[in-house]
């Protein structure tokens, strides 16, 4: 996505319709600086925003996303693209996912095995705990992120 290309195409279609930026952010509940700022090219609207944005627009998401107007042809193509790096990009968090077990396997493993078996003071024995609770804890934190990710996509 460029950035610069979607602003540009957000002025064009917003002055197309006769709109200006306090109108057009009035409508989407933002203020005329955000605007701006897409317009601009330094930042992209909130996705929350995406299908209000577009309504107003009267612009498919594919072509807001391309930064120009696109037939049916070209539209059918790049969303038939967009959707196969979306199942491709599932597929991979489906992957990492599975070596966040394996991080939390490890982790358990340091936490129990390595405690026991390895550390002989009290201070080898706290910081092997630390040591496997926080790649266990950091394991569960990427399980949980990544399988949010991998909902928002279905």
């Amino acid at each position: 996505m460029n950035q610069q290309k979607i602003g540009n195409f957000i002025a064009v279609c917003r002055k197309q319709r006769n709109m200006t930026q306090e109108q057009l952010a009035e409508k989407l509940n933002v203020s005329n600086k955000t605007i701006s700022r897409w317009e601009t090219g330094r930042c992209l609207p909130d996705p929350s925003l995406y299908e209000l944005l577009c309504t107003n627009l009267e612009v498919s998401l594919t072509e807001l996303f391309e930064g120009r107007k696109l037939n049916i042809q070209e539209q059918t193509k790049i969303s038939e693209k967009n959707l196969i790096t979306i199942i491709t990009t599932r597929r991979q968090l489906e992957n990492i996912q599975l070596l966040t077990e394996i991080l939390i396997c490890i982790g358990i493993i340091i936490t129990i095995s390595l405690t026991a078996l390895l550390a002989v003071t009290p201070t080898q024995k706290i910081i092997t705990l630390l040591i496997g609770w926080f790649v266990w804890i950091y394991g569960l934190f990427l399980r949980i992120k990544i399988k949010r990710m991998i909902n928002k996509i279905k």
